[in-house]
């Protein structure tokens, strides 16, 4: 819900500054949310990873909606 409300939102309504300092926020979030003994072989590339595919799916969802109400 967070990468939805600080995120997706803000990217729709052109927020760009507040999408970078939430990317940066959530990132950190994440990661800090692997566990210790996982953190090593999941890192901060796998954090990224896992937030682009959630952001990029996201944007897809909101992109099918603009089209079928327009």
């Amino acid at each position: 819900m967070k990468i939805l409300r600080e995120i997706i939102e803000n990217a729709l309504k052109n927020r760009y500054e507040r999408v970078t300092k939430n990317i940066a926020e959530v990132i950190d979030e994440l990661y800090a949310n692997i566990p210790d003994n996982k953190r090593i072989s999941y890192g901060i590339v796998h954090t990224i990873k896992v937030l682009c595919e959630y952001i990029s799916a996201q944007l897809q969802e909101k992109r099918e909606l603009l089209f079928q109400m327009g």
